[in-house]
């Protein structure tokens, strides 16, 4: 079982320092513009446990964003990947972006810490659990591992 948390966690840390990297090298080249929210796409979120899909009665709101090129001054739509409940956000509302180049192409998100960063940082904090957790438990089960050779 320790050997099982490294093989998960040792990549899972890495990717996480990684992607931080990158997010980084990305929001040092971007550009903070506003957009406007002018519709919202709800969908009903599946039931996510194994054997069970059916619809869950849950819903997210995806809003779709109304901004400026901050290139070529066009007004351009998005729909946001992430979802929110009804409440975060209102049709109507000023909302802040984060516009960069990405391999030649344009990339807008909306401006929120755990958009931005969320992958990145639950990808350490879990792989970097995981490999201690698992470190742990490989030393304190050394002696048996070694008598197993010997």
């Amino acid at each position: 079982m320790p050997i099982i948390a490294l093989l998960i966690g040792v990549p899972l840390f890495i990717y996480g320092i990684f992607k931080l990297v990158k997010t980084k090298k990305n929001m040092d080249q971007s550009k903070v513009i506003h957009g406007t929210i002018v519709d919202f796409i709800v969908e009903r979120m599946k039931d996510s446990r194994p054997g069970h899909y059916q619809i869950s009665g849950n819903v997210a709101y995806f809003p779709v964003i109304e901004y400026v090129d901050a290139i070529d001054g066009t007004k351009k739509q998005f729909r946001s990947m992430t979802g929110f409940n009804k409440h975060k956000h209102k049709l109507g509302e000023e909302i802040e972006l984060i516009y960069y180049i990405k391999n030649n192409r344009k990339e807008v998100m909306i401006n929120h810490w755990f958009v931005v960063w969320g992958k990145g940082t639950f990808s350490l904090i879990a792989g970097g659990f995981l490999t201690l957790i698992g470190g742990l438990w490989l030393t304190s089960e050394w002696d048996k591992i070694q008598t197993l050779f010997m």
